[in-house]
């Protein structure tokens, strides 16, 4: 039997949002938040079909995660580190360009956020960026 914990990686979330200043487009990335989780390889797997309408396997993501966390604050829309790792400045903040854009950029997005209703037990549908 494979442990779980010995599978987990480092992924980090990131808040991304947009505001008008004016005639200007800022973007704005919060702090990424560094967790351990273990992630589906890339691709769905048969248990996606849960997900689906019914009619045959229709993956709207590409890789999932399982948390076991109480008070993980990801909502849909969330960007995702997951394969590269972010550079981040001595604050902890992400390292921007000349464009207000990240040096590097994240991988995924959260698609949609499935819970229990009860316990602790959340999904993340990620999509590839």
């Amino acid at each position: 039997m494979r442990s779980l914990v010995s599978q987990r990686q480092k992924v980090w979330f990131c808040k991304y949002t947009e505001r008008n200043s004016g005639l200007d487009v800022v973007r704005e990335y919060t702090k990424p938040e560094l967790h351990w989780f273990t992630v589906s390889p890339p691709g769905g797997n048969a248990a996606a079909g849960v997900y689906t309408a019914g009619e045959g396997f229709v993956l709207d993501y590409d890789r999932r995660i399982t948390c076991f966390e109480s008070g993980l604050s990801v909502e849909e829309g969330d960007q995702v580190f997951i394969d590269v790792v972010p550079q981040l400045d001595a604050d902890g903040y992400l390292v921007l360009d000349e464009n207000d854009e990240p040096v590097t950029m994240p991988d995924y997005i959260v698609n949609r956020v499935s819970t229990t209703g009860r316990g602790w037990v959340s999904q993340y549908s990620l999509t590839k960026l």
